[in-house]
């Protein structure tokens, strides 16, 4: 597991501890592939906006292979899916 992750499931077992200690009811989501107006294109800065920032510019875009992105927390075959967020 990658420190980030890691820290996402840290939070988890807190939630689930102060349920544990105090009844606090709670609700986990976790957001995959989230992009919107204000992602920016640099760094991580996600495929959509780099996409969107050269299709604008009327360049061309590069999808290697077929266009499946293999990740080891997704099922094998499974495509991932984008969330979009407009007011976050």
């Amino acid at each position: 597991m990658f420190f980030y992750g890691g820290t996402k499931v840290i939070g988890e077992h807190y939630l689930d501890l102060y349920h544990q200690l105090y009844g606090l009811d709670y609700v986990v989501l976790r957001f995959a592939n989230v992009y919107g107006e204000r992602q920016g294109d640099s760094g991580e800065g996600g495929v959509i906006s780099i996409f969107a920032k050269r299709i604008a510019q009327r360049q061309d875009i590069t999808i290697f292979g077929d266009g499946w992105q293999p990740s080891v927390s997704l099922a094998e075959g499974l495509r991932r899916t984008y969330t979009y967020f407009s007011k976050v």
